[in-house]
Parts: structure tokens; C-alpha cells; sequence
């Protein structure tokens, strides 16, 4: 309201209660006083709700940057977690290859050293097969010089037995 016209209120309000002279002023000054107080209150009131609600949302937002702070700070962790859990992953991976890798190595040992073993008995088996083999022949080869020899005394005692019955058919005649 404009000044003027609350003075005049004031004013009239006085002489309503029957003020005049200076009781009528120093009830307008009173009124005049009360109305700035009271706008005064008004207008700390508004300034308090004003601040309040400056804090509230200086609350809210220091609320929102603690929630996205936390919220940064789990995904923070579970990043952390999902690199260890990956990690791990790669470390059971690395060691599961490495196992595999030394049973590999360890099979073609095995493979080897049987290759080798199956060698040594074939070569075993083809010299014990080589010896039956000279044995045969060096028994078919004295057979064979056996059956010359026969044969020769055979021819041998033909002829002894040739010249014994010419000689004893020259000793006849």
C-alpha cells in the first residue's frame, strides 16, 4: 500500500477511537512503527524462508553430489571388480594353456621315448631275424656241402667199386 494512503488510514482509525492532537500523532507514529515492523518481519520472514530454501536446495544438491559421488565410487568398484574377475579369468586361462601346453610336452615325451622303444625292439627283432636268417643259410650251405660230400663219396665209391670189379675182372682173366 501506498504511504500516503495508510497514514490516512491511520489517521482515521485514531479518530474513530476518538484521538486528537498529539495522541492522534503518536498513535499514527505507533501504527506507522508496527506496519514497518511488520513489514520488516514480513520481509525477514521471506528472507529466512528464502535462505531456508537456499539450503534446502544447497541440502538437495550436496544430497545429489553425495548419491553421484557414491554412485561414481560403486562403479568405480565394480569396474575394480570386473578387471579382477577378468584378471583372474586370464590367470586360469595362462595356467589351464601352461597345463595343457606341459601335458602336451609330456605326452610327446612319452610318444618319443615309446617310438624309441619300438625302434630298439624292431631293430632287436630284425637282427634276431638276420641271425635265423645266417643260421638257415649256413645250415642249408654245410646241408648243401654235406650232400656234395655224399655225393662225391658216393661217386667215389662207385668208381673204388668200378676199378675193385675191373681190377677183380683183370685178376679173373
Amino acid at each position: 500500500m501506498a504511504t500516503s494512503s495508510l497514514l490516512q488510514q491511520f489517521k482515521e482509525m485514531g479518530e474513530s477511537l476518538g484521538l486528537t492532537g498529539a495522541e492522534l500523532l503518536d498513535f499514527m507514529k505507533e501504527q506507522q512503527a508496527l506496519e514497518r515492523a511488520e513489514r520488516q518481519a514480513e520481509r525477514e520472514a521471506k528472507e529466512k524462508e528464502r535462505e531456508e530454501k537456499e539450503r534446502d536446495r544447497e541440502h538437495r544438491e550436496n544430497e545429489m553430489k553425495f548419491h553421484q559421488a557414491e554412485a561414481a565410487e560403486k562403479e568405480r568398484e565394480r569396474q575394480e571388480e570386473e578387471k579382477r574377475r577378468q584378471f583372474e579369468k586370464q590367470e586360469e586361462e595362462r595356467k589351464r594353456q601352461a597345463e595343457a601346453a606341459e601335458k602336451e610336452r609330456q605326452r610327446q615325451h612319452e610318444l618319443e621315448q615309446r617310438r624309441q622303444e619300438l625302434e630298439l625292439a624292431a631293430a632287436e627283432e630284425e637282427k634276431r631275424r638276420q641271425f635265423e636268417l645266417d643260421k638257415a643259410d649256413r645250415e642249408k650251405q654245410a646241408e648243401e656241402k654235406k650232400f656234395q660230400l655224399e655225393l662225391r663219396k658216393k661217386e667215389e665209391e662207385r668208381e673204388f667199386e668200378g676199378l675193385r670189379l675191373a681190377a677183380e675182372r683183370q685178376q679173373r682173366e
